[in-house]
């Protein structure tokens, strides 16, 4: 961790746990979470802040959580504050993004490898999504003007989350590959599977090629891996890559 998070810096967690995801494989693993903050605080951080606010539960959701009592007190809040962004996007333009985003020295990128209703796949680049406002968000489903549902127009949804990416690469990301939805995505109940992985990277584009790989999808089944790609955002071409396997 001291390689990501500098001693006396600032990390924001963007952590996919929000409050509507509750069944197994939908959201983070809170024991994931757990460790991070814990590393992070070992590494020398100054401050902790979440970038989305998780669920109100998420403490609830690992008994480990008892044992964490002085790291889970030293999170700051999320903050709520969110300011106007230009986007040099193909598709998207300005977003309106929480400020802690851009005022942190590390970002943590923590999100779950599941399927998705839409755009087929989510983990890393889609999880930035929720460093936006909904208004914002309904542009990503709707902002084509061709579309009457939110995933009628995947092409333009996929290119709105490359696009986002766009705004600040991940210090660090990481994949709950552990227990995740494989059908059903993004809320469940569907095919749980179990690949029991943690997936650590700094390349967005690769952490979600090789989650989307544990599923077994490829780049060409998901329009955002390439477009996030062709961005210059990380390679999904895993064989140019040293990927190395630590057991428990």
């Amino acid at each position: 961790m001291p390689k990501f998070v500098p001693k006396g810096g600032r990390v924001g967690l963007l952590v996919n746990a929000p409050q509507w995801w509750k069944l197994p494989g939908s959201h983070v693993n809170t024991d994931i979470v757990l460790a991070v903050i814990r590393m992070c605080r070992e590494a020398g951080a100054k401050d902790i802040t979440w970038l989305f606010e998780p669920s109100s539960d998420i403490w609830d959701r690992s008994p480990q959580s008892a044992k964490f009592g002085d790291e889970i007190k030293s999170l700051k809040p999320f903050s709520r504050k969110y300011g106007d962004k230009d986007v040099k996007g193909s598709a998207l333009k300005k977003a309106k993004v929480i400020k802690d985003l851009f005022e942190c020295e590390a970002y943590i990128n923590i999100s779950i490898a599941k399927d998705h209703a839409g755009a087929r796949f989510s983990c890393c680049l889609k999880n930035a999504m929720g460093a936006l406002t909904q208004p914002t968000l309904r542009f990503f489903h709707f902002g084509s003007g061709t579309n009457k549902g939110g995933y009628d127009n995947v092409d333009f949804l996929s290119q709105c989350i490359a696009d986002v990416n766009l705004l600040r690469k991940p210090d660090l990301c990481l994949a709950d590959a552990t227990a995740v939805l494989a059908t059903n995505g993004p809320a469940g109940p569907g095919e749980l599977k179990g690949p029991q992985k943690i997936v650590a990277v700094r390349d967005a584009v690769a952490v979600d090629m090789f989650g989307a790989g544990l599923l077994g999808r490829t780049a060409s089944e998901i329009l955002m891996l390439k477009k996030a790609a062709d961005h210059g955002l990380g390679t999904a071409d895993l064989g140019r890559l040293n990927i190395k396997e630590v057991g428990a």
